[in-house]
């Protein structure tokens, strides 16, 4: 008969192994640990929770899966997880590299351009000034795409100093124009 541990028990413990419960996960039904599960990084790195009893790891397994915690189906999924994040910073940091040296980047002291996170496969670029849009610098984030052999997509869409919307997608192998001639902004 195995022993039902009460939630305020299952807390505590976790406390005392040195863990908040917002850092556990479970990964085919096994509890691991790491930083911020739902938001997994470039940088994470994730372990399975140990010193527990088997009564303790089936009532804290009940207990995480009550609370709707964070579900990988293997540790592949895992290290997929942590790879497209690594990834996207890499990209992030190559875009942020690139605009930022464009002799356009500033003005009147502020940046034209704002790097939006848009999640797994997306980057979103802001910006104020229309020389984002000339081929050369369309070419360079393909090759910022290219470099990391992601099929990634960049939007990259103009501000409302810019009039009519404009957006294009950029793809390491294309880009495809997303123009508008009614205004966006009011």
């Amino acid at each position: 008969m195995s022993i039902v541990h009460t939630d305020d028990h299952l807390v505590r413990l976790v406390a005392q192994l040195g863990h908040e419960m917002s850092h556990l996960f479970l990964v085919d039904g096994e509890i691991f640990v790491t930083a911020d599960p739902s938001s997994l990084g470039a940088s994470s790195a994730y372990e399975p929770l140990k010193n527990l009893n088997e009564s303790e790891r089936t009532s804290l397994v009940d207990l995480l899966r009550r609370l709707d915690a964070v579900t990988y189906a293997s540790t592949d999924e895992v290290d997929t997880a942590i790879r497209r994040a690594a990834c996207w910073e890499s990209i992030y940091q190559d875009l942020n590299s690139l605009l930022s040296g464009l002799p356009f980047a500033t003005a009147n002291g502020k940046e034209t351009f704002y790097i939006v996170d848009y999640g797994d496969g997306q980057h979103k670029i802001e910006c104020e000034a229309r020389e984002y849009f000339e081929t050369t610098v369309l070419e360079a984030i393909q090759q910022c795409l290219r470099r990391q052999a992601s099929d990634w997509e960049v939007i990259l869409v103009g501000g409302p100093k810019l009039g009519p919307q404009q957006a294009v997608s950029i793809y390491p192998d294309k880009v495809v124009n997303q123009w508008s001639t009614e205004p966006w902004y009011e």
